[in-house]
């Protein structure tokens, strides 16, 4: 029946044609939620998000390779990234990604997100110290994955006080993913002055992992 013929037999006519409408609208909605064809471009998404989540969990492997046998059993760990702390970007891929890839080089999965700081590059040390200052009393460990300010090894948050403000030597083991263009001399001072313990480099697409037995 036509609309015009819905619309002739009042009042049953509109009700008929409201009813028509609504299975029109829940079919369309079905097909796409439900059926149909996705598209290319759903395909290129979920590729896409694979990679991401390939590349975050093989990251956080090599670090906690790096750190296994060197941190606490059940560690608090701050997390440093590239995302804005407000933005948490396919947190929902990446931060599983890291779970298990930190867990797998750990050779356990006790231990716990502290909390999370980013983005790292471009970014003042001293906000990351400010961000450093109400954790550090907690934090035992810190796993960057996009690399760590120039003067990381001078920031007051980072080298611990005790109650009478004198420097102690417990400060967290770090390890970092450095992105492609990391100051390789810089990494090599601070392993070997035990300022980080694990360093993933990305050298030309390939990871290399160094500790002060390995050094770049």
């Amino acid at each position: 029946m036509s609309y015009l013929a819905l619309k002739a037999h009042k009042p049953w006519g509109k009700r008929a044609l409201v009813v028509c409408l609504v299975l029109i609208v829940c079919l369309c909605l079905g097909r796409l939620l439900f059926g149909g064809s996705r598209g290319p471009g759903t395909g290129i998404v979920a590729r896409e998000l694979n990679t991401l989540e390939a590349q975050e969990t093989k990251r956080a492997k090599l670090i906690g390779e790096g750190l296994r046998g060197k941190v606490p059993a059940a560690s608090r760990i701050f997390f440093l990234g590239s995302f804005p702390t407000d933005m948490r970007q396919d947190w929902d891929v990446i931060w599983p990604a890291w779970q298990k890839g930190l867990s797998g080089g750990l050779g356990h999965s006790d231990w716990q997100l502290l909390d999370y700081f980013g983005p790292v590059q471009g970014s003042a040390a001293e906000a990351l110290s400010g961000a450093l200052a109400a954790k550090k009393k907690e934090v035992d460990v810190i796993v960057s994955f996009n690399g760590l300010p120039q003067d990381f090894a001078q920031m007051s948050t980072y080298q611990f006080e005790n109650e009478k403000g004198e420097k102690i030597e417990k400060r967290p083991k770090v390890g970092a993913y450095f992105p492609p263009g990391a100051d390789v001399e810089a990494i090599r001072r601070w392993l070997q002055d035990d300022i980080i313990q694990a360093a993933v480099v990305d050298e030309n697409g390939k990871l290399d992992l160094y500790t002060r037995d390995k050094m770049p």
